[in-house]
């Protein structure tokens, strides 16, 4: 199964949607998604893994798109977000489902 997973995934060059339970081992199959598609340079950049069950609120928003100096108390310096990170590359945002429902109201 997975080397039928591998082969779709580097032929297609469409986001790509991994879903299934906890421990499904999503997580592996993205990273060897992301090293083969690599290998074939169809990928410039960085892999960007994101336990998205463990951003919250504002500090969310900041993390995945960065923010400037002094937007909120604390931004003592600007910073890059992780989408920004992934450029070229591959953002797998993990659990993402559990973040969506605990930030119902950030989104």
């Amino acid at each position: 199964m997975i080397e039928q997973i591998e082969k779709v995934a580097i032929k297609s060059r469409a986001p790509i949607l991994l879903n299934g339970p906890t421990g499904a081992g999503k997580s592996f199959l993205a990273r060897r998604i992301f090293e083969l598609k690599q290998a074939r340079h169809q990928f410039s950049g960085a892999f960007v893994e994101v336990n998205c069950a463990t951003l919250r609120g504002d500090t969310a928003m900041s993390t995945l798109f960065g923010h400037v100096k002094g937007a909120f108390t604390g931004a003592r310096e600007s910073r890059e977000g992780l989408l920004r990170s992934a450029n070229g590359g591959m953002l797998f945002l993990d659990e993402l489902a559990n973040w969506a429902q605990t930030n119902k109201q950030c989104c």
